[in-house]
């Protein structure tokens, strides 16, 4: 992730990507890559993909996703390529596109492999645990917490904030409340010490979702739980993540289902989803038809 997109400047720095893609000149930029270690075209191309998602645009940010990694391969360098992948892989995970996510995780990890890259190798690790998780298998969060902890011994930092919504949501799915917990309130504290705020939404949101199994009485969890999805709600509007929007008001709904805020909830639902112009077959908006579809039953 990008300062600008770090910091939540989502549309700023989808324009600054878009111009580095519109100004490179393959025959003047491509050798690049020998002295800086990085091309400049796939890197912002697979920014611009992540940012197109939050901005609330999934089937472009495959198409830049996808660009990215012809791109790389024309390239002949396997560590700008495994990088690619592993971004690319998670824009699927965005999108929920389970079998492609892992295909292109599992392609990442074979160069890592081949080639000794062990940032890439613990991310890697990472993300095919979350695609294990979901899929119930339960040794996927020591995938994950492998992963996270080879990732983090080398003392990186970016992106830690995801690795843990990552963890939060597969423990969840599993039923293990306490790590989720664990990498919820990790998230946080990330996010708090470095300033990586362009995945909070989705921690205030899964923070709601925790609440929600937590062995607390029915209205304080109903009450703890609607705070949260406000909470994300308001930060997704304000960096104009669409997507995180999305998720968090389809959250409220599912929560207000029984209640005499259905109505209000509908209303809300409808408005976010009238912001988006494509992407109706992804699971995000699917699940948010559904769930509006119960709202607005008589």
């Amino acid at each position: 992730m990008s300062t600008k997109a770090g910091q939540v400047q989502f549309e700023e720095a989808l324009r600054h990507h878009a111009k580095v893609r519109q100004i490179y000149d393959v025959l003047r930029h491509r050798d690049c890559i020998k002295i800086y270690g990085f091309d400049a075209y796939t890197v912002s191309a697979q920014l611009e993909a992540q940012g197109l998602w939050m901005h609330g645009y999934p089937d472009r940010a495959l198409d830049v996703a996808q660009d990215a990694l012809r791109a790389a391969r024309d390239l002949h360098h396997p560590w700008m390529l495994a990088c690619v992948l592993l971004w690319a892989a998670m824009v699927c995970a965005y999108r929920r596109d389970m079998p492609m996510c892992a295909t292109w995780v599992d392609s990442s990890r074979a160069l890592a492999d081949e080639h000794g890259f062990p940032d890439w190798s613990a991310i890697g690790r990472i993300l095919a645990g979350w695609t294990s998780a979901l899929a119930g298998e339960p040794h996927g969060l020591d995938a994950i917490r492998e992963g996270l902890a080879d990732y983090e011994a080398m003392h990186a930092r970016m992106a830690v904030t995801l690795f843990c919504i990552f963890g939060a949501e597969a423990a969840l799915h599993l039923g293990n409340s306490a790590a989720a917990g664990d990498y919820l309130a990790r998230g946080f504290h990330t996010a708090a010490d470095t300033g990586e705020e362009a995945f909070l939404a989705e921690l205030h949101r899964l923070r709601g979702e925790l609440v929600l199994v937590e062995d607390l009485p029915l209205t304080e969890r109903q009450r703890e739980a609607e705070a949260h999805f406000e909470a994300a709600i308001a930060v997704a509007a304000r960096q104009a993540a669409h997507g995180s929007e999305l998720r968090a008001t389809t959250s409220l709904g599912r929560l207000w289902l029984s209640t005499d805020r259905a109505a209000e909830a509908a209303l809300r639902l409808r408005r976010i989803r009238a912001r988006f112009e494509e992407g109706f077959d992804t699971f995000d908006l699917r699940e948010s038809a559904q769930v509006l579809a119960k709202l607005e039953e008589p």
